[in-house]
């Protein structure tokens, strides 16, 4: 048993370093191949001949909106805390939002924070079980 083991270990280890020595001798020559082959660039969508036009000059501009307007969420302060009037906290990765008062409240860093339930629901998210 212990001379298969040691067969094992010992091929393991050449082959190993084999495969090592072949991508060093590949690259040294240049001719390691890409993992992606190299594409043509995109074309332009069907109907877009170029940039879109300007409006025309005279014609009423809109006013950017201020800063947070049109989002229901708001980015959470240093640590992932969140400030007093977005008290729900969003984590991006499980989708799922935290109340204040639930068991893991205090424990979670959130990635967005929310004013109200209704609005994280409304972005996708779930109500964490407790």
């Amino acid at each position: 048993m212990r001379r298969l083991i040691r067969w094992v270990l010992v091929a393991v280890i050449a082959a190993g370093a084999g495969w090592v020595l072949r991508l060093t001798f590949l690259e040294r020559a240049g001719r390691r191949r890409l993992a992606v082959p190299p594409s043509e660039p995109w074309p332009d969508p069907p109907g877009r001949d170029g940039p879109a036009p300007h409006p025309p000059a005279g014609a009423p501009v809109a006013a950017d909106p201020p800063a947070g307007a049109g989002r229901a969420w708001v980015a959470p302060l240093d640590g992932g805390a969140c400030p007093s009037s977005h008290p729900v906290k969003a984590k991006l990765r499980s989708r799922v939002f935290h109340l204040p008062g639930m068991a893991a409240y205090g424990r979670t860093g959130a990635d967005r924070c929310y004013a109200a339930a209704e609005a994280a629901e409304a972005d996708g998210f779930r109500r964490a079980s407790r």
